[in-house]
């Protein structure tokens, strides 16, 4: 047979069309690697936006009471509310046991380092304590400046206060306790052993008399705000701090629980109310004695 004869001629043979899938297993592994890579970061985008939903309704209720905030005849009626908004919205991010308690110069602490700035302690956000418990006159006497700055700084802790940042700090400070444990138990080593000893030998007693204890019975009395009918009278006080309290606005509030004590040197009330419009609102104040006074801090639950 010829080689070069054209009946040795064939069709053109064409390849197959090229496969969607990966020709080799490692492909089919990258493409479940990156399935897996973005359902984890979908699935924490959407736990963060689940986590945000506080937030948004409170920013939400902020632009409502800034509308309000260009007429200053609302100042009364809008300005209480902020400190209400900043308080729900911290025990919302941050739990009641850690929030609910701060009130003062504590609380405007807390504000600004959870949200990173310093306007509670030193600028327009220390009017934020005031507007729970000033009479309307007061609210007359701020200007629009102070007002706007007020809310900036409200409005600025509610979209950037940081959850995650505040606990890593806490869980640091508490790896670090744990880290200087040996110390501790050294040190408390020592003072057991000191202790013994000390008590083997009498002679090295201390002989200075204990300090005497405040006298609470000053305490007793009425007290009234200089700023309304608020009047606070305290009676039946005892050594161990235990009083009856009644108070009036001017109609009488119900007092769920009352004591008296110490801290920094100064004699200490408070007072924790359980009434309509009064759940969980305290008193804590501090009596000034060359005054002849009590000053302190009230806090609206609600």
């Amino acid at each position: 047979m010829d080689p070069g004869s054209l009946q040795n001629l064939h069709d053109i043979v064409t390849p197959a069309p090229a496969s969607w899938l990966p020709p080799a297993p490692g492909g089919y592994a990258l493409g479940l690697s990156v399935l897996l890579l973005l359902t984890w970061f979908s699935l924490n985008r959407y736990r963060a936006w689940q986590r945000d939903g506080y937030r948004r309704e409170v920013l939400a209720g902020l632009a409502q009471i800034e509308k309000g905030l260009t007429d200053s005849t609302q100042y009364q009626q809008l300005l209480p509310k902020l400190p209400q908004l900043v308080k729900r919205t911290a025990i919302a991010a941050y739990g009641r046991d850690l929030v609910a308690s701060l009130n003062g110069t504590d609380w405007l602490a807390f504000l600004d380092e959870t949200g990173s700035t310093e306007l509670f302690t030193k600028g327009s956000g220390r009017l934020l304590v005031d507007c729970s418990y000033q009479s309307d006159t007061w609210f007359a006497t701020l200007s629009n400046e102070q007002v706007r700055g007020l809310y900036k700084a409200v409005w600025g802790w509610v979209a950037a206060h940081e959850v995650e940042k505040f606990q890593e700090k806490n869980m640091r400070e508490v790896l670090k306790k744990i880290s200087i444990l040996n110390w501790r138990l050294f040190v408390m080593a020592l003072i057991v052993l000191w202790a013994v000893t000390y008590h083997t030998h009498p002679s090295w007693a201390d002989e200075t008399p204990p300090a005497a204890k405040p006298d609470y019975s000053i305490m007793a009395g009425e007290w009234q705000r200089t700023d309304g009918g608020y009047l606070l009278k305290v009676s039946e006080v005892q050594a161990d701090g235990r009083a009856a309290v009644t108070y009036f606005n001017p109609k009488p509030i119900h007092v769920a629980d009352a004591a008296i004590s110490t801290q920094a040197g100064l004699i200490k009330l408070f007072v924790r109310f359980q009434d309509e419009n009064y759940e969980g609102s305290t008193y804590t104040l501090y009596y000034y004695a060359e005054k002849d006074a009590l000053a302190g801090f009230y806090y609206q639950a609600v």
